[in-house]
């Protein structure tokens, strides 16, 4: 039961972060609101800009939602973990190094939920990119980053920087997808693609790629000087893999929706629904990864 609770919250604060932070990117990049109707590249506005707006705006409360639940649910599994009743959670806030991360946690969920479902203002695009960034380094005392002695800042670092460059990726392909999924259809044939799938395309060229490579290297500091069949061997190996794959799937269609941006085309909206599907699994595995213990530990 509790290594439920921790899954499922560590799976809900991830998406509700990097909802905030893609969203919170996307609008400073824009330089106006995000979910505003914008004019495209030949001049044309969005008259059904209206439509997206809401969908974002309603896809932002649900992700504050998720991050509003979360602290209830790390403090549920800490509190059954050490059989201890809720009157008893002020005390471990207060004098454990669990509480102290805990409340950091806490205040910047709270924080970047209130601020998700703000008007996304340039100032208030800004406020929630930072308030986003805030806590993608307290998601830091969670994993293995928490108990690592000879690394401690820069473990955080790493994770902080990948959960940072997932959700400018993932988070913004989301955003971009509600934004235009209601809009016209620009293709080949017309000439011109919406400037917010190139936006975005530029934007995921540099995320991707870095996302990738601070999680390769969270993942070598964890098992570095294992022989592969021990890593293999082990269920962290497996579920390893397992993310692994999911995630070179998610990159190679990735891929082909840039070759069509560059091309001038939209991308296929299924294949993006598919490619959101995908990282929500990944996002799963994530959270049941990092609280599976490495090989050798």
């Amino acid at each position: 039961m509790n290594d439920a609770l921790v899954v499922w919250a560590r799976a809900l604060l991830y998406l509700g972060t990097l909802a905030a932070i893609g969203r919170g990117l996307l609008a400073v990049l824009q330089g106006t609101p995000h979910t505003s109707s914008l004019t495209a590249v030949d001049g044309s506005s969005d008259a059904t800009g209206s439509a997206p707006d809401r969908q974002a705006r309603r896809v932002a409360v649900v992700a504050a939602m998720l991050l509003l639940l979360v602290p209830f649910l790390l403090a549920r599994q800490q509190l059954l973990a050490l059989e201890m009743p809720w009157s008893e959670l002020a005390m471990l806030v207060r004098e454990t190094g669990w509480g102290r991360g805990f409340a950091w946690l806490t205040v910047s969920a709270f924080a970047t939920a209130v601020a998700l479902c703000l008007p996304l203002s340039r100032a208030a695009a800004w406020g929630l990119l930072m308030l986003a960034s805030a806590l993608a380094v307290a998601m830091g005392g969670l994993g293995h980053a928490a108990a690592d002695i000879r690394w401690p800042v820069g473990a955080r670092v790493l994770d902080a920087v990948h959960v940072w460059t997932v959700g400018a990726w993932m988070g913004g392909l989301l955003f971009t997808w509600l934004a235009t999924r209601a809009g016209p259809a620009h293709t080949a044939q017309s000439g011109h693609v919406d400037a917010r799938w190139q936006r975005f395309s530029a934007l995921a060229t540099i995320m991707a790629p870095l996302a990738v490579m601070t999680g390769m290297l969270s993942g070598a500091r964890l098992v570095g000087g294992q022989a592969p069949r021990v890593i293999l061997g082990s269920e962290y190996g497996q579920m390893l893999l397992v993310k692994s794959l999911l995630v070179a799937v998610v990159l190679a269609i990735g891929a082909v929706q840039r070759g069509r941006i560059a091309r001038g085309e939209s991308p296929a909206r299924r294949s993006v629904a598919v490619e959101l599907g995908l990282a929500a699994w990944v996002l799963l595995v994530t959270a049941t990864l990092t609280g599976t213990e490495p090989p050798g530990e």
